[in-house]
């Protein structure tokens, strides 16, 4: 599954991606060019590099990378690492997204476990 479709140019150094189905996004340059969200991989030119992630990226990559749609008091977007615990749980009911969810939660639940640890060493 793709999570972010992203690239940057190497002749204007500018960071573009594609948030959507049919989303071409050129550079400010026209060097190179980057296309179809989240359900494909698409690039136009040769000269950049490849910034996208998908579910079999290093997770605190992903956690950082991907961006949900919240409509707390309209709609924002933040990372999976920015949520809050009940912001979480109100996006839970996304099916695609759903694994990334429940592994956000079982990594948060682990860094608990280890701050509760080191805490308890100290004593």
């Amino acid at each position: 599954m793709i999570i972010s479709n992203k690239i940057r140019c190497n002749n204007c150094g500018e960071v573009i991606e594609s948030m959507h189905v049919h989303d071409y996004v050129p550079c400010m340059c026209g060097e190179v060019a980057v296309d179809g969200g989240r359900a494909y991989l698409k690039r136009s030119g040769n000269n950049y590099t490849e910034m996208s992630l998908s579910d079999k990226s290093p997770y605190d990559q992903v956690r950082k990378a991907y961006f949900i749609v919240v409509s707390n008091e309209g709609l924002t977007r933040k990372s999976l690492s920015d949520l809050t615990d009940t912001e979480l749980e109100s996006v839970g009911k996304f099916g695609k997204i759903h694994h990334l969810l429940l592994k956000e939660k079982q990594y948060r639940a682990s860094s608990r476990t280890s701050e509760l640890l080191d805490k308890y060493y100290e004593l």
